[in-house]
């Protein structure tokens, strides 16, 4: 499975949670996506893309989807 992380330059702290989190997923690509600066004030950043192109903005978001997707790989934790 690949997904993709798009990230802002200057967004250091938020960038490093987010790859925390998705480095959690074992067997995922994640393709990195550099965006220009601009974009931080229309869009959430960090956010994810998923294989089937819906996007989860924020840390929020990026955590909600990785616990989601190691609860669906482990049915076992709660």
């Amino acid at each position: 499975m690949s997904i993709d992380l798009a990230i802002i330059p200057d967004d250091q702290e938020n960038t490093e949670i987010a790859q925390e989190l998705l480095a959690k997923l074992k067997g995922v690509d994640v393709n990195v996506h550099i965006l220009p600066p601009g974009v931080k004030e229309r869009v959430p950043t960090p956010f994810v893309r998923d294989e089937t192109g819906y996007k989860h903005f924020g840390i929020e978001g990026i955590n909600h989807f990785v616990q989601k997707r190691l609860q669906q790989a482990n049915p076992a934790i709660e």
